[in-house]
């Protein structure tokens, strides 16, 4: 467990200084484009949409659909910041790793 700890802060971490220092250097507006423009940028944004569908999809199934909903939207702006912050909420309410998956469903 404080391994899946440790990773949910290096997660937090890792993502508000990523997001504090490109919105310090360049407007999204800007360099957004520019991703869009690219192939592998495209690319990139499936792949973390595919992702954010996944993590939704874990957390509807785990906590419910409401949950999922706010976790999406918290998401969709901080990135994998709200994913480790979920992951740290979770791993702190749970005993095991199983636990974590499963949150509540674990009894049924």
């Amino acid at each position: 467990m404080r391994v899946l700890r440790f990773t949910a802060l290096g997660m937090i971490a890792a993502m508000v200084t990523a997001v504090t220092i490109a919105f310090l250097t360049t407007p999204f507006s800007v360099d957004g484009r520019q991703l869009i423009d690219l192939a592998w940028g495209r690319v990139t944004i499936i792949d973390l949409y595919l992702a954010l569908a996944v993590f939704v999809l874990w957390v509807g199934w785990r906590d419910g659909a409401l949950k999922a909903l706010g976790w999406g939207a918290l998401t969709v702006f901080t990135g994998s910041a709200a994913i480790g912050v979920y992951l740290l909420l979770a791993s702190r309410q749970a005993h095991t790793v199983a636990d974590v998956l499963t949150g509540p469903r674990r009894k049924e």
